[in-house]
């Protein structure tokens, strides 16, 4: 079974992430209680979300991924060390929380009244998507996506 890791996230609103997921092609779940995750097997796991992708959209082999919200409002994405292997890591959370961003932006523009124009190419979106600034945690402790840091973790 697949450790969970928590994944701090900027994401606050529950709309912009269900469309930041949506364009990104996934129909995600809305849970206000929070509902349980499921592993590869098909097993209920003890981590529950408030906003779940099941792992049918993911692969044969995954676990759901989750965002569950924190008592700061934030929620904490939910990645298996398996899931993230395969694609579904800090760099797959960055352009979530990119798309979330641009779709809070040009909804709080037009709220003030503003026209906003569609992007001009995805080169922007890729650059602003930047894995770094997700800081994940097990045990208390921040992991790392990369093997530079891996590497010097065992030096230490």
């Amino acid at each position: 079974m697949s450790k969970y890791l928590e994944c701090n996230t900027v994401l606050g609103d529950r709309k912009f992430l269900v469309a930041a997921l949506a364009e990104l092609g996934y129909h995600a779940e809305v849970h206000p209680d929070g509902a349980a995750l499921f592993g590869y097997e098909g097993r209920e796991r003890p981590e529950r979300a408030h906003v779940i992708i099941r792992r049918k959209e993911l692969s044969p082999a995954s676990n759901d991924i989750g965002f569950a919200r924190s008592p700061d409002g934030r929620f904490v994405a939910l990645l298996s060390e398996y899931d993230q292997q395969i694609g579904y890591d800090r760099q797959w959370l960055g352009k979530v929380q990119q798309i979330y961003k641009e779709k809070q932006t040009i909804a709080t523009a037009r709220a003030k009244g503003l026209r906003v124009s569609g992007p001009r190419g995805g080169a922007d979106r890729q650059r602003a998507a930047d894995p770094a600034a997700v800081q994940c945690q097990v045990g208390g402790r921040y992991a790392s996506q990369n093997h530079h840091s891996r590497d010097r973790r065992k030096r230490e």
